[in-house]
């Protein structure tokens, strides 16, 4: 997509749609934060596989591989900038 706006297109008064959003945790289906919280077991090193964190966590690894690479850990610039 030449005009740089990928898939999302065109949103009210023809401004472009942004194709990340950031939106609270908390109002987010639980999928999403299990999925946070596999990618935490497994970066720390409290479990060994993603079948074992999955497991610990009480969600399927085929939900677990659907979002891992479209949910991400959003850090304030500002706040690390401060410590």
């Amino acid at each position: 997509m030449a005009d740089g706006m990928g898939s999302r297109g065109l949103g009210l008064a023809g401004k472009p749609i942004s194709e990340y959003l950031l939106i609270k945790a908390d109002v987010l289906p639980e999928v999403f934060n299990n999925v946070m919280e596999v990618k935490a077991l497994l970066q720390t090193g409290q479990v060994a596989s993603v079948n074992e964190a999955v497991k610990q966590v009480g969600m399927s690894r085929s939900a677990f591989y659907k979002y891992r690479d479209s949910v991400q850990a959003w850090q304030d610039p500002i706040a690390v900038d401060s410590l």
